[in-house]
């Protein structure tokens, strides 16, 4: 693999010979050997399975997020005995007492590298610097900071807490926001990341397998250029994570496609700009704040005022609405397939938020009648004025269905459940339901609509559409993205 950094891989076994068969498995990495969840651990146990340069000794105390509960005495005891085994490495906790630091550090010199590591699990940087000044003053030969991080603008003071930092680091944030620092290690400076060897064996909070990082990172793309998603947690299920990675190491482009978890668009924009970052997709709930701070948008976005595609170019931000153009492709193919140009069809709107904006603004466009349906009344509300429509509130959708021709459903309702908008679906007979909820691919409501013989269209078949319009604006590429649902 050629990063310009090392992949360690870890893991949570209880069994020796199952760490024995992990380092057998993946010669070409690191590999952390967390000593607190070894079953049989005692200060008898023979440690020669340790003997290698490639391996990390850990025994982190239940303080620190691990499982050892004995003393920091005892601790250190079988730390020294990992050392005198042939561990290459091995990692000591700043948290330790000052005379156990300087005894690992007595004992691993000439024979092993000392990480001196430091985790908060709070996400706590006002004390993070000083923390950092009083570490490079130690003995120790690597530095590490884990601190906890729900949101990836808080990776900006994380990145000025590494660069003061002038030994040998590796830098990571825990949680939702630290996903990047795990992905791009080497723009903290970090000589090393962390990785599990597989799902429900990772030893930190949103710690990548193996497998997902390599997807993430494009495969073995030494310097990726960079382009995200914007959202909530919810983007870690987003098809585009698999898919425009999946397409990018099969065409052997050098892009990657990751995920950028925030409250707020406006403060994660200095980490997109300090990551390099060619342009995002986005999503809920940030598309009429992404609307907000472009200096340029395309004239069907300033109808929506609501963003799903940001572009960096020269230090400005272009905005586009590719969510628009599926919706009117949609419309197209409704109109060729019923062979009745120029009908009005009456069309239910379900939901008042981003995607919602776009379909109205699609349909008046089309000069279609619309209602809009939404539990938040005064959202509807608004909604229907900027594109002179009907509301009316969501408990109302059920028994005036059958006044329309077209159903949209634009709510998360129904993703990854057995939730619908609706609960009798015989209201659907002969209709058209849309579903632009794509998890899962054939949703309660598109089921059920078929079974009364009415016309789906499904969130998967949108996102296509308005994922390939994506490609167009960020790189200029025509992609067939249907084919990965197949």
């Amino acid at each position: 693999m050629n990063f310009p950094f090392k992949i360690c891989m870890t893991s949570c076994e209880e069994e020796i010979s199952e760490v024995k068969k992990r380092v057998n498995s993946f010669k070409n990495l690191l590999h952390e050997v967390r000593l607190d969840f070894i079953s049989s651990l005692s200060s008898t146990l023979n440690f020669e399975w340790l003997n290698s340069p490639e391996i990390i000794a850990t025994l982190r105390p239940v303080r620190e997020g691990g499982k050892f509960e004995g003393s920091d005495e005892k601790r250190v005891e079988i730390l020294c005995r990992a050392i005198d085994s042939g561990a290459g490495l091995v990692d000591i906790e700043f948290s330790t007492p000052e005379k156990l630091r300087k005894k690992i550090a007595e004992k691993a010199s000439g024979k092993a590298k000392v990480i001196l590591s430091y985790h908060d699990f709070s996400g706590n940087f006002e004390k993070l610097s000083k923390i950092v000044t009083a570490m490079e003053k130690e003995d120790g030969d690597i530095i590490k900071i884990a601190v906890r991080i729900d949101d990836s603008a808080q990776i900006k003071p994380l990145l000025d807490v590494a660069k003061k930092i002038k030994k040998p680091k590796i830098i990571l944030g825990m949680g939702y926001g630290g996903i990047l620092s795990r992905i791009f290690p080497e723009k903290f400076g970090s000589f090393m990341t962390y990785v599990a060897q597989s799902e429900g064996r990772e030893t930190a909070p949103l710690q990548l397998t193996l497998e997902k990082f390599l997807l993430y990172r494009n495969g073995r793309v030494k310097e990726p250029i960079l382009l995200g998603i914007i959202g909530n947690e919810g983007v870690l299920g987003s098809h585009g994570l698999r898919v425009y990675n999946t397409i990018f190491a099969e065409r052997k482009l050098n892009y990657t496609y990751v995920p950028v978890i925030t409250k707020s668009i406006k403060k994660v924009l200095p980490v997109l700009k300090s990551f390099g970052f060619l342009g995002v997709s986005v999503t809920m709930p940030h598309k009429t704040g992404a609307f907000k701070i472009c200096n340029w948008t395309s004239k069907e976005t300033k109808l929506t005022g609501s963003v799903n595609t940001l572009k960096f170019y020269r230090g400005k931000i272009y905005g586009y609405n590719t969510d628009i153009i599926a919706t009117i492709r949609i419309f197209n193919e409704i109109e060729q397939k019923k062979r009745n140009h120029g009908r009005k069809f009456r069309v239910a709107i379900v939901g008042a938020g981003g995607v919602a904006r776009a379909v109205a603004a699609a349909t008046y466009l089309r000069g279609w009648k619309a209602t809009i349906f939404n539990r938040t009344e005064a959202k509807a509300q608004e909604l229907s004025r900027k594109f002179n429509m009907n509301w009316d509130s969501f408990e109302n959708l059920e028994k005036k269905m059958g006044e329309f021709d077209i159903l949209i459903n634009c709510t998360s309702i129904g993703m990854d459940s057995s939730e619908s908008i609706l609960n009798d679906f015989s209201s659907l007979k002969g209709k058209i339901v849309i579903d632009l909820v794509s998890h899962p691919p054939v949703t309660k409501l598109l089921e059920k609509a078929k079974m009364f013989n009415a016309k789906t269209i499904s969130g998967v078949k949108f996102w296509c559409m308005q994922g390939k319009e994506q490609m167009k604006i960020l790189l200029s590429k025509n992609f067939a993205l249907d084919k990965y649902f197949k």
